[in-house]
């Protein structure tokens, strides 16, 4: 790694408003990160999109490799359809999974794991879209200390809402706002403690 890294997701964002928002001056900072660093779009497949989409990120492994199409799984024996939780990582690992010769935070990338093979910090569940896992942390007191300090995220696992309703959605906006503000004061202190090699968050607000 020729240099730090920091990767910063946009979970969902559409990048035809992205642009038109940094083009009409709304987005100041993103315009910057653009001209200043790198900018790119994950492709993804053509069916099937949603469920898999970070795995896919995640590993750098299409599904039809790892065997990882979503939390539903049809069961062939008895024509039903059953639930099981988030890829395990086993046979291909999350690509920051570098060992002990790089420096790196992972913060809340939707259904990552905790690998404990990290040199650094990661935390999983604090309010990324869907987790689908518990919510933790290596070093494991990381999690409280960033709840005492900066609060919980008002819409893990409860961001979604009736649109037919006016009162909801405002209130939704809100508390997505809220832990947009928290993840990024979250996000600047960890980038503060260590001279990373490698930085990770994705922002899916």
């Amino acid at each position: 790694m020729a240099g730090p890294v920091v990767v910063i997701g946009l979970d969902a964002a559409e990048p035809w408003v992205v642009d038109h928002y940094i083009a009409q001056g709304r987005m100041p900072v993103m315009k910057r990160l653009r001209e200043t660093g790198a900018y790119g779009l994950v492709q993804n497949q053509e069916f099937y999109k949603a469920e898999p989409a970070f795995t896919t990120f995640m590993t750098g492994v299409w599904p039809a490799e790892t065997g990882y199409w979503g939390r539903i799984e049809y069961e062939a024996d008895n024509l039903d359809v059953g639930e099981h939780g988030t890829y395990a990582f086993d046979e291909y690992p999350m690509f920051w999974d570098l060992g002990q010769d790089y420096k790196v935070c992972a913060f809340d990338l939707p259904q990552a794991d905790l690998s404990g093979n990290l040199n650094g910090i990661e935390v999983v569940a604090w309010g990324s879209h869907s987790p689908r896992r518990g919510r933790g942390s290596n070093p494991e007191a990381l999690y409280n200390d960033l709840l005492s300090k900066y609060g919980p995220h008002p819409c893990l696992n409860s961001d979604n809402n009736n649109i037919y309703s006016e009162k909801e959605s405002v209130q939704l906006k809100q508390e997505l706002q809220i832990g947009i503000d928290r993840r990024t004061a979250i996000s600047l202190d960890l980038l503060q403690r260590e001279p990373w090699d490698l930085f990770l968050t994705t922002f899916g607000e």
